[in-house]
């Protein structure tokens, strides 16, 4: 299992008895779901621990916090039920995942996978989906090209380009490209008549992005 790191939004205002509990009983939630068979959250999910589907399924250089938090109605004895969430940092902040699980039952009451780059937030209904959609999130969705225009792609080790183009080979509408990764953005715009227009996206390796206006293909 990864190493578990514990997020404590109000740990500033609390006192210390009062966090190392906090701290304590996510802790505890934590290894309770993560020792779980994952079939027991969903029956199409395999017999192994979901500690072990999770990691499996989660790109290895993802960051994971663990947050307690009151959520729903209150329980018989009168008290918020309680849930924890897992936010997960896939690949710096360009993907975001958030799953939620009741404390005491560990049901599963949804989520959320979050992509900057693509300006899109995507429900998670079921754990079993959870696979497809971190594939599908990780991959750039294809453009809306603009009517009577193709979308091309090319797709190489130094990344994948997007752009439409019209029945002469001209470029026209939106067009992307992303490192090789497909996770870095390296460029975002609109083309007309084959020439860069409008406002363009511009980045380096680095995650350093320029903000460039073109006007027939010739920066303003």
């Amino acid at each position: 299992m990864a190493p578990l790191r514990f997020l404590i939004l109000t740990l500033a205002l609390i006192p210390i008895d009062t966090a190392i509990a906090q701290s304590e009983a996510t802790e505890e939630t934590v290894e309770r779901l993560f020792a779980a068979p994952a079939k027991a959250f969903d029956p199409a999910l395999p017999e192994t621990p979901f500690g072990t589907w999770f990691d499996e399924i989660l790109p290895k250089r993802s960051g994971r916090y663990f947050e307690l938090t009151p959520c729903g109605p209150e329980n018989t004895g009168g008290h918020p039920r309680g849930c924890l969430t897992i936010e997960v940092d896939i690949v710096s902040r360009h993907r975001n995942l958030r799953l939620v699980f009741e404390r005491d039952s560990l049901a599963f009451r949804g989520g959320a996978l979050s992509a900057t780059e693509l300006e899109g937030i995507f429900a998670v209904g079921s754990l079993a989906a959870l696979p497809k959609l971190l594939k599908r999130g990780m991959r750039p969705f294809p453009l809306d090209c603009p009517a009577n225009t193709d979308l091309k792609m090319r797709e190489s080790y130094a990344g994948l380009f997007e752009w439409c183009e019209d029945a002469g080979g001209a470029r026209q509408g939106p067009t992307r490209a992303w490192f090789s990764t497909g996770i870095y953005l390296l460029y975002r715009g609109q083309y007309a008549d084959g020439a860069k227009t409008g406002d363009w996206t511009e980045c380096n390796r680095f995650e350093r992005c320029a903000f460039n206006r073109y006007k027939n293909g010739v920066k303003q």
